[in-house]
């Protein structure tokens, strides 16, 4: 396949559309569209904002271009972007609607020359607000039912390809099947700001803080268990409320001197965890009172959890000693399960404990078995189902319960107390205290803290328990940590992590799971130290589907970066049902810097995939592929 041609594979356009009618389809009315002039009355004027992929600015910019069609049957609107995209304005629609996208790769620039490409967008175009933000994406193919692909667009003489979408963001490229090999995005884990210093003031922690957790609003909520309270900030840091000494107070008010509150509902006697539910309730595990409290977003006590019984609000508990009865705990560790029940890791007890929406317990999961009603004895254990001293426990995207404890494993559990798997958290410069604080990122993988003494950092997983980066090291400054404590994502997909002996809360860029920077490379990853990255490992994409048996012209993909010493060999494999996949055929056992392409003689079937393996000879260097896709 000729470089040209990788344009036609990258038919993915974000579009951002500014339509000036209110009413869908496209209406007649007078517009008033920004940027663009009012049309005469009974027409419509639409916006659209056309931004290129990164990989299809270069080949605009050198011979090609996009030219964007707006058509319903009868009217025809067409423009031609540059390297950048662009806003392109169609004016004077007709009413009547029924408009569809459209998008064409032509050989030469301003939409000349071979067209390379014609496909029609999988929307129409509708009207609502000022602002409609589309994200469409342009998967080719010929035969039944894709209009206008064999002849394009009033016979321009297109070529008959077909092109499956390429690989480039993270969501991308999750569904594939990786082994030694990490998908990332760029920048991820950067150091991005910080909030908190030593103290007892708002805004303040003291000494081995713990946990955190972020409401559907944004706000953050952070455990000062040393200093007996709970507090409050805003999605940039800056100090709301607290909770704590039986009282609650806002700012500008000066936070009340520290004390140990024991039957106060809005006290606490070493507050260890959080969470956050639906409704933007905070739960809050009372360590030393042995008792889980439940709060609204402005900190009114709602309910208590402990002591083999649940109370609301006026009424308090007494503070008594943890027994091993169900519905007794002195728990460390909280989240919240997708039927809303209330999940808790019991230390002294060493097993969990189900709570439903009401406080009533219903279940425990502990010393390698589960039940309901009277529990096993308390002990220790390091078999399945078996916990030493449970640390934290957070629910996975699967629904499961994800466990840390003293053994330096994370345990999988179901929600009725069937074991999933487990896996070591240990590694050569930590062979004990690996595996404390746990968080759960939006695209499921698994971040676990070393703690303890240095040194510091946090590791991260598959959910299956495959190690893939690592990163923060022992220290003060940026992404170091004194203790790593619990983490929590932002809506945006940024991190909140706390550094336990730092008395702050450090600010981390996340994965962008949208975002065209996804990328493969050799897992081993370390920020902000040196990586150190596996010797090799393969990346299989998910099948792709031409939908009716074809015969393949070629596979491409883009390698960002390939240092010195290292490789990427390139098979693929068909099937006629997706099942029989008949072994892997190799393409290439090597790769150039940049765009590569390869034809593909004789492979047909309806279903291919792509393996790519990465090797480095160099443990501090890994190749990166951006972009994978084909053509048929």
């Amino acid at each position: 396949m000729t470089r040209s041609l990788r344009l036609t594979a990258f038919a993915a356009i974000a579009l951002s559309l500014v339509a000036a009618c209110q009413a869908v389809p496209l209406r007649a009315v007078s517009p008033s569209v920004e940027g663009a002039p009012a049309s005469a009355t009974g027409l419509a004027t639409v916006t659209i904002r056309v931004v290129l992929p990164r990989e299809a600015q270069a080949l605009v910019s050198n011979t090609q271009s996009v030219t964007v069609r707006l058509r319903n049957g009868v009217v025809v609107r067409n423009a031609t972007l540059g390297a950048g995209g662009g806003q392109i304005t169609f004016a004077d629609l007709p009413a009547g609607g029924g408009y569809t996208l459209y998008a064409a790769g032509f050989a030469g620039a301003a939409g000349t020359g071979r067209m390379m490409s014609w496909g029609r967008l999988p929307v129409t175009l509708a009207s609502g607000r000022n602002q409609l933000g589309l994200s469409l994406s342009v998967v080719l193919a010929s035969g039944a039912g894709a209009d206008d692909l064999e002849g394009g667009p009033a016979g321009a003489g297109a070529e008959q390809l077909g092109a499956q979408r390429v690989l480039t963001s993270m969501d991308d490229f999750a569904p594939g099947t990786a082994s030694s090999v990490e998908v990332y995005s760029t920048g991820q884990h950067d150091y991005l700001g910080q909030f908190g210093s030593a103290g007892s003031g708002n805004g303040q922690f003291g000494n081995l803080i713990n946990e955190i957790a972020i409401d559907r609003r944004g706000d953050i909520w952070v455990c000062d268990k040393p200093q007996n309270r709970v507090l409050k900030f805003d999605a940039g840091g800056t100090f709301l409320r607290g909770i704590g000494q039986g009282q609650i107070w806002v700012a500008p008010t000066a936070a009340p001197a520290s004390t140990a509150s024991s039957t106060a509902n809005q006290g606490f006697n070493q507050p260890t965890s959080l969470a956050c539910d639906a409704e933007n309730n905070l739960y809050v595990t009372d360590y030393t009172n042995y008792r889980v409290l439940k709060f609204d977003a402005n900190g009114t006590f709602l309910m208590g959890v402990g002591y083999g019984t649940s109370w609301v609000a006026p009424s308090t508990a007494s503070v008594v000693a943890p027994t091993n009865a169900s519905g007794s705990h002195t728990p460390h560790g909280v989240a919240i399960d997708r039927n809303g029940n209330l999940v808790v890791t019991d230390v002294n007890s060493h097993r969990l404990q189900i709570f439903n929406q009401n406080g009533v317990c219903i279940r425990g999961i502990g010393q390698g078995t589960t039940w309901t009603g009277a529990p096993q004895p308390a002990a220790t254990g390091s078999v399945s189902r078996a916990f030493e001293s449970p640390w934290i426990v957070k629910v996975g995207p699967d629904g499961f319960y994800y466990v840390t404890d003293n053994t330096n494993r994370v345990q999988v559990i179901t929600s009725s107390g069937a074991f999933v798997r487990s896996f070591s958290t240990a590694t050569a410069d930590k062979p004990t205290n690996s595996s404390g604080h746990l968080g759960i990122s939006p695209t499921g993988l698994l971040y676990v803290t070393a703690y303890g003494a240095a040194p510091y950092f946090t590791q991260v997983f598959t959910p299956t328990g495959v190690p893939l980066s690592r990163y923060g090291r022992s220290g003060t400054g940026n992404c170091e940590f004194s203790n790593p404590g619990g983490m929590e994502w932002a809506a945006d997909g940024s991190l909140w992590h706390v550094d336990r002996l730092g008395f702050r809360v450090q600010h981390l860029r996340g994965q962008d799971p949208k975002g065209t920077g996804g990328a493969l490379r050799l897992t081993g990853d370390r920020q902000p130290d040196a990586p150190v990255y596996a010797a090799s490992g393969t990346y299989e994409t998910p099948p792709l589907d031409a939908g009716a048996a074809v015969t393949w012209r070629s596979v491409f993909w883009n390698v960002e970066s390939l240092p010195a010493l290292t490789g990427v060999a390139v098979d693929v494999a068909t099937a006629s049902d997706g099942l029989d996949w008949g072994g892997w055929q190799l393409v290439t056992g090597t790769s150039m810097p940049g765009g590569n392409a390869f034809n593909l003689p004789g492979v047909s079937g309806r279903y291919l995939k792509t393996r790519l393996s990465l090797s480095s000879a160099n443990p501090a260097v890994s190749p990166v592929v951006q972009e994978v896709g084909a053509t048929y």
